[in-house]
């Protein structure tokens, strides 16, 4: 599966989806005992994050089809 660019050039992926949160707060409340091993600011946790829809924690870098752009907010 390939992913589709988004108007600006941008390759659709997890990490550009609206679904897609990955706050260092969020991971570490919806992933207990995970300050115990280290924290959601950790470098080994990249850019990862918790995809809302699917309820799993993944790589920014992924895709799927349902993929939607997130929205700015101010």
């Amino acid at each position: 599966m390939s992913t589709a660019p988004i108007p600006d050039g941008r390759r659709a992926c997890c990490g550009l989806c609206r679904h897609f949160d990955n706050r260092p707060e969020t991971v570490e409340q919806l992933i207990p005992g995970l300050r115990t091993m280290g924290s959601g600011y950790s470098s080994v946790k990249s850019r990862d994050g918790i995809c809302q829809l699917h309820d799993r924690y993944l790589a920014a870098e992924y895709h799927c089809p349902s993929f939607q752009e997130a929205t700015a907010t101010a």
